[in-house]
């Protein structure tokens, strides 16, 4: 099992000009179709390069697989940075982007910060890599190139942003206590081909909990706590505000569903100091509530990263949730008392019977 994972600009997304000496990222470009995925293994802490661009790794405990963003494998073996270059933006940024290859076989760039797409980036300086200038496997997880399973968008102080381009400090306002700064996230993989419905992500159609929220379809996880009860959100659904798991609104509201047929997922987890409920797509729902069960599922890289910052007081764990939460079942029973209690039911659009049957099985 893969101890390490990151994802890479693919070499036909970022493209390099020799005429130029410049990069630049396809202004076409698109998380979902335009990514590697490298996972890997290794006994010791440092990602090392190659022995001056050969085309095997110095470190031969260092191996795993790559993949392309339909998850069939490009490349399997030693997995290695070969080069790395120094780039500057027209506005005077500076990024530095590492050279990926398996096995000899080129599987992506992974840079110092997110690219914008169609921008021409200058070279001022590249290299081999090599045990004199490698890095932890923490910087490449950390770098890995961002996304958000359906291009979810966070309302900050200065506008909606994707999920997959915040990063730690960003500010993002929170229901509660306004601008919070996001303390530490995590971009993880999941494998949906033999997963049990309780695991695939959840569809919330636009305007499906009421109020037009949310503004846009949203997908999250099935675990994934959505509010409820809210004088803006789902305000009969819930005697008073809570947080249930997106899997418990099928069956009980119009559209939601579980995403069969996905291969993968893509989830980005963002925490802060303590837990908080965000904007996301216009919809009101929880940041990441830290507990024992989300640090087993953390790759090691993460899980350490993690602990040291809850070590530190930046996070608090095991977290206090802002809102009582319920469990999928006991969620189903309250909105259904509520439906009962009220005769007609909830601001949000109850589903027919034949649609409870066919989001269910």
């Amino acid at each position: 099992m893969a101890n390490y994972s990151f994802h890479t600009y693919a070499p036909d997304a970022l493209v390099y000009d020799p005429a130029t000496d410049t990069f630049t990222l396809s202004s076409s470009y698109d998380f979902k179709t335009d990514r590697n995925l490298v996972e890997y293994s290794d006994d010791d802490s440092q990602f090392d390069g190659s022995d001056e661009g050969d085309p095997e790794g110095e470190d031969g405990n260092q191996v795993g697989t790559a993949y392309d963003d339909q998850g069939n494998v490009i490349e399997a073996g030693d997995v290695y940075a070969d080069a790395f270059a120094k780039l500057e933006a027209p506005d005077g940024t500076k990024i530095t982007i590492d050279r990926i290859e398996v096995d000899g076989v080129h599987v992506g760039y992974l840079p110092s910060q997110p690219l914008v797409p169609g921008m021409v980036y200058d070279v001022t300086f590249s290299t081999w890599i090599n045990s004199n200038n490698t890095m932890g496997h923490g910087y490449y997880t950390a770098h890995s190139v961002p996304c958000f399973d359906a291009g979810t968008l966070i309302e900050t102080p200065d506008g909606p942003m994707a999920a997959g381009d915040v990063l730690p400090g960003q500010l993002v306002t929170t229901l509660d206590h306004g601008p919070q700064p996001v303390q530490w996230r995590c971009d993880r993989r999941v494998d949906l081909r033999r997963a049990r419905d309780a695991d695939l992500p959840v569809f919330i159609p636009a305007g499906a909990l009421g109020a037009g929220r949310s503004a846009r379809d949203l997908i999250v996880s099935g675990q994934h706590r959505i509010l409820l009860g809210h004088d803006a959100q789902a305000a009969g659904l819930a005697p008073k505000e809570m947080l249930v798991p997106a899997k418990a609104l099928i069956g009980q509201l119009r559209g939601v569903r579980f995403m069969r047929g996905r291969r993968f997922a893509r989830w980005v987890h963002l925490a802060f100091t303590h837990h908080q409920i965000v904007t996301a797509n216009g919809a009101f729902a929880e940041s990441l509530l830290l507990g024992q069960l989300c640090l087993d599922t953390l790759l090691p890289a993460q899980r350490n990263c993690l602990e040291r910052l809850i070590a530190n007081g930046e996070i608090q764990s095991p977290a206090t949730p802002v809102r009582p939460c319920l469990g999928a079942s006991a969620a189903q029973r309250m909105m259904a008392s509520m439906r009962s209690q009220s005769g007609r039911g909830a601001t949000a659009t109850r589903v027919s019977e034949r649609e409870r049957y066919f989001s269910l099985h």
